[in-house]
């Protein structure tokens, strides 16, 4: 899961917290091997601040949980739906890429790749 997070909001606070319980609780599960796939239980990023709880490489039959946050300094809640008239348009790309960033990251973990998709 990825937060994209705007620091001017009445819902800061609850908002981080819950991203941390939420990596702690990631954190013990992928200990225990909850985010393994069945059949493999029995085999061995402030303006752009990235919070992560992964560890390090993970190889592609291992599935875990990850939940990362992106802290966006001066946008408001509901900021990403405003108009480009309104808000920064490279402050709303950098959200966008980074969501999008995330996801092919999660993709390539498991198997696909999109560049790799587009050759074929």
């Amino acid at each position: 899961m990825l937060f994209i997070i705007p620091t001017v909001d009445i819902l800061l606070a609850e908002q981080t917290a819950f991203v941390k319980r939420l990596q702690e609780d990631a954190e013990k599960l992928n200990r225990l091997g909850w985010g393994r796939a069945e059949d493999d239980r029995t085999s061995s990023q402030t303006g752009s601040s990235m919070q992560s709880n992964e560890g390090g490489q993970r190889t592609h039959g291992e599935r875990r949980y990850t939940v990362q946050s992106k802290l966006f300094d001066g946008q408001i809640h509901g900021w990403l739906e405003l108009p480009s008239a309104v808000i920064d348009e490279q402050t709303r790309r950098e959200a966008f890429d980074s969501a999008v960033q995330f996801l092919e990251n999660v993709h390539r973990k498991y198997g696909w790749d999109y560049e790799q998709s587009c050759i074929e």
